[in-house]
């Protein structure tokens, strides 16, 4: 039987099982998928890296900033600077991967199966995948917003608890000031944060209503901002 399973591999998941590993618990994280890009800033915030230290040093190309550009609806600029620490950018396929590598090296267990189903058992938790079933002690659900875990132990996420989003992967603003610029319109914001090798440029809200639109805002931001931008893929 296994003693502690993880579903998901990515920060979370990952970190979980390493920090277990390291306790000379050694997990097996269940994922079919990670490491992978995914359509996220990559922002990792100033006080992210004061809770988890080993980001400070973390071998992985990344961009640094010790300022952030917000703009207001109307256009209007301010610039924050950070005193303590710097925003750190990251590609999530290499952020993610380096932490799943952490935690396997520790002693955690990689099983690349996706899990479609969970069970309780007299005490015990039996996981399905499409290979096998497996009973475990113990699960962790660290599986997404879309989290399977969740849904067979509790209840899905309700429409008013999730966003939408929408961007590129770009070069030539390798070397911009990390950017936010929010909507005047609609809750939501644009955002530009340098990864290191490229950009990412997005835009998201939480009202999923608006989704069509989001699309337009970005591309047309894009165009007066920052038209050097060089889309090389797009998600």
């Amino acid at each position: 039987m296994i003693e502690v399973a993880i579903v998901g591999a990515g920060p979370a998941g990952s970190y979980c099982a390493y920090k277990l590993a390291e306790n000379t618990i050694y997990p097996h994280i269940f994922d079919y998928s990670h490491p992978r890009e995914k359509p996220c800033g990559g922002l990792v915030y100033v006080g992210a890296q004061e809770l988890f230290p080993f980001l400070k040093m973390i071998p992985v190309p990344h961009s640094e900033r010790s300022t952030m550009t917000m703009i207001t609806p109307s256009g209007r600029k301010v610039v924050i600077g950070f005193r303590k620490g710097k925003l750190m950018g990251f590609s999530r396929l290499k952020f993610d991967r380096y932490l799943l590598d952490m935690a396997v090296n520790e002693g955690a267990n990689l099983v690349e199966e996706k899990v479609i189903g969970l069970e309780r058992k007299y005490g015990w938790w039996k996981i399905r995948t499409p290979k096998q079933s497996y009973a475990v002690k113990t699960v962790i659900g660290a599986d997404g917003v879309n989290s399977m875990i969740r849904r067979k132990i509790s209840s899905s996420l309700s429409k008013m608890d999730k966003g939408i989003c929408f961007g590129y992967f770009a070069k030539g603003l390798e070397n911009e000031d990390i950017t936010i610029k929010f909507l005047p319109d609609i809750k939501g914001y644009i955002w530009i944060i340098p990864r290191g090798d490229d950009t990412s440029i997005g835009v998201g809200s939480a009202e999923i209503r608006h989704g069509h639109e989001l699309k337009k805002e970005l591309d047309s931001f894009i165009n007066s901002f920052c038209p050097q931008a060089e889309k090389i893929s797009e998600w």
